[in-house]
């Protein structure tokens, strides 16, 4: 399954936030290719 990650997504786990431990889930499932997700340049550069 391909995902598109919000930019939320990202910042919460940079930032460590409240209630990140959701956002790392997804992202764990990235690394370990259960889903391939992306995310925007804006995301990253903006």
């Amino acid at each position: 399954m391909k995902i598109l990650l919000d930019t939320n997504i990202v910042i919460d786990n940079l930032a460590r936030r409240d209630e990140y431990a959701e956002s790392l889930k997804i992202l764990e499932s990235c690394e370990n290719g259960d889903i391939d997700g992306a995310v925007t340049t804006v995301t990253v550069c903006g």
